[in-house]
């Protein structure tokens, strides 16, 4: 199985959430004139490690999706197999939102296309065969013949996500922020905050 993961259409963790979080207080003011002469300009405040906070944010969404082996926030993944899969197939990274296809590869690579009411998504998010329908017999290409790509996450916004999930991702953020070094004198730091571990290990899907 090879697996293509897409970015999530939306952030779960904004810049200034995490900034609230850490107590910083922007330092840095742009003045940005406007493009209409007779509008006002806008000031613009900042702080000198916004760009840092940025990924460590993309860093902890990043290691919480890979530790449940969940998506968050909507995204597109691609998952390309050698053969039909028996079912019911449980998708990676659920919850599964819908299929927006399933297609197959000729030893030639022609790639073809079936049809919708071949398949079925239940609720559990595992891909069903319908009823009296089989896969296609035609013959694969020897690798990666067959492709699926299908939406997942549990909504398009940070709201739509479990609570326990963003305050996972502010309390490695702000433990990461304070500890940027792998050895403290003196003092023990672990790489993850347990607290954050136990938030996420509730909903963990552990792969078989």
């Amino acid at each position: 199985m090879y697996v293509e993961v897409g970015a999530p259409i939306a952030d779960l963790v904004t810049l200034q959430e995490a900034k609230s979080h850490l107590r910083i207080v922007d330092t840095i003011s742009t003045k940005v004139e406007p493009e209409d002469p007779e509008d006002e300009p806008t000031v613009v405040t900042s702080h000198p490690d916004d760009d840092y906070i940025k990924s460590l944010i993309a860093t902890a969404v990043e290691w919480g999706e890979a530790f449940q082996n969940r998506s968050w926030i909507t995204r597109t993944i691609t998952v390309y197999l050698d053969e039909w899969p028996d079912v019911p197939f449980y998708l990676p990274m659920p919850p599964i939102r819908s299929i927006t296809s399933i297609s197959y590869f000729a030893p030639d690579n022609t790639e073809t296309t079936l049809d919708p009411s071949t398949y079925w998504l239940a609720p559990d998010g595992a891909l069903c065969l319908a009823e009296g329908k089989t896969w296609p017999a035609d013959a694969l290409r020897s690798t990666m013949g067959v492709k699926i790509v299908y939406k997942a996450g549990y909504g398009d916004t940070a709201s739509a996500v479990p609570k326990r999930c963003k305050q996972a991702v502010l309390l490695m953020v702000g433990h990461w922020y304070e500890n940027r070094e792998n050895v403290i004198v003196d003092a023990t730091a672990n790489q993850i905050p347990d607290a954050a571990e136990m938030l996420l290990y509730q909903e963990r899907r552990v792969p078989i």
